[in-house]
């Protein structure tokens, strides 16, 4: 069994078309080792057998088994020995709102396996996807429409409902903070999230504050460290290297917010954490 991927991150420059949309049928008998993507996945395995780590979790993989991967998850495929799957790969762009903030706010890892009557409407979802993917063929409206139908029948059995923060009413901001966690490792400015929320720069930041009781700043940090917790555990990537795929600007940087946050340096952080560490296979 050969290796084809290792640790990196995957660009939405990959899409085949513009319109930020592909579904496959595919068959894999290689290991894809440790990646993440910068654009929204869905994977629901039709046959064969495997392992998939997620996040340093271990999930198997048989039929019915369902991945909805977000920007900020990792994750290694490993068949034993194939895997047969419809890979839909697609921006956020392309679903409704809640449905969006559901995924992207989710405070669990969205891996499960589906029972039969579910796993037989969701594999007619999934094959739709794929015809619709074909050239000269896309009706994008229709693919939304597709789309929207599998995450109500995906998220909602994860508890994705659930979120990180519980913001009180104040859908411009959930929008500003919806885009922070889709897109915290490309820094965008207070311009940027203003105008997403549409209000100016200085009420952004006061209404941002009395909703989430911190600065934007503050709260793009805290994202940016629990990423850096994740590529810690699961990873073996330098701490240079996470700072930058983080959205830090310097190492030095990186190091000083994470002892602020969370009160031990890196490296004292995966020493505590070596039971995790030892559960993931190597």
């Amino acid at each position: 069994m050969g290796y084809v991927k290792s640790e990196m991150r995957t660009s939405r420059n990959e899409f085949v078309n513009n319109d930020h949309f592909d579904a496959y049928l595919r068959h894999i008998s290689e290991i894809y080792k440790l990646h993440w993507h910068d654009h929204f996945e869905i994977e629901l395995i039709l046959g064969g057998s495997g392992v998939q780590i997620m996040n340093g979790r271990k999930v198997p993989l048989v039929p019915g088994t369902v991945t909805f991967l977000r920007p900020n998850d990792c994750h290694e495929f490993r068949p034993e020995p194939s895997v047969d799957f419809i890979n839909i790969s697609f921006e956020g762009e392309l679903i409704s709102e809640d449905l969006l903030e559901s995924a992207v706010n989710s405070v669990e890892d969205i891996c499960f396996h589906l029972e039969p009557t579910a796993f037989a409407e969701v594999e007619q979802l999934c094959r739709l996807c794929v015809l619709e993917a074909q050239p000269g063929v896309r009706n994008l409206r229709y693919v939304k429409n597709l789309l929207d139908n599998i995450c109500l029948k995906l998220l909602p059995v994860t508890g994705a409902q659930k979120q990180v923060e519980e913001i009180a009413g104040t859908n411009p901001i959930q929008k500003a903070v919806t885009y922070m966690h889709s897109y915290f490792r490309e820094n965008p400015g207070l311009e940027v999230l203003a105008q997403i929320a549409n209000y100016s720069p200085n009420y952004f930041c006061t209404v941002f504050r009395k909703n989430t009781g911190m600065t934007y700043l503050q709260y793009m940090n805290r994202l940016k460290v629990k990423y850096a917790k994740q590529l810690l555990l699961t990873t073996t990537l330098c701490e240079t290297d996470i700072a930058f795929r983080c959205g830090f600007n310097s190492q030095n940087t990186f190091l000083r917010v994470f002892k602020a946050q969370v009160g031990k340096t890196t490296m004292g952080y995966k020493r505590q954490n070596q039971n995790k560490l030892r559960k993931t296979p190597q």
